[in-house]
């Protein structure tokens, strides 16, 4: 299929879209990525449709393939940060500030970009023995900073064996 053709799918998918269409909208984006898994605009669009439609699990998927293929976008940035502020809000906050930084100041995307990350994490530390006077004493803080990526990844390991 030709770029031509590609392109009438695409501005038949968004007529369908601003119609109301939003079943054959999504038949048609869906679609042009069967064509090319490369168009950030059949994804974007993808997104909004699952998104309109309700389908939030589907919609973040399709926002994330078209921020695999284009990170600059800020519309899909911006619509990744609002779904994702109530289910996971340190991802929220990440794409908040990508979008900030090609959209301009949005008062949504500025609160969800200051959602506070925990400064300390309660842990449980077993070297503590267990008293029923004092049952926080196996407890301790750390700083929330203090776990690095490769502490995660040898985490990972161990969870998996």
């Amino acid at each position: 299929m030709s770029d031509i053709d590609i392109r009438q799918l695409l501005l038949d998918a968004e007529d369908n879209a601003n119609s109301g269409n939003y079943i054959e909208s999504a038949n048609l984006y869906k679609k042009v990525t069967i064509i090319d898994d490369n168009s950030s605009a059949a994804w974007y669009g993808l997104g909004v449709i699952h998104a309109k439609l309700g389908n939030f699990e589907n919609s973040v998927n399709s926002f994330e393939q078209a921020h695999r293929i284009n990170p600059d976008h800020g519309p899909t940035n911006a619509n990744l940060a609002l779904i994702l502020e109530k289910s996971d809000s340190e991802r929220a906050a990440n794409f908040a500030k990508m979008a900030l930084e090609n959209i301009g100041e949005n008062k949504d995307l500025l609160r969800i970009s200051k959602i506070n990350i925990p400064k300390e994490i309660k842990l449980f530390d077993s070297s503590h023995s267990y008293s029923e006077e004092n049952e926080e004493e196996g407890i301790i803080n750390i700083p929330a900073n203090a776990i690095n990526d490769e502490e995660s990844d040898d985490k990972e390991e161990l969870d998996d064996k």
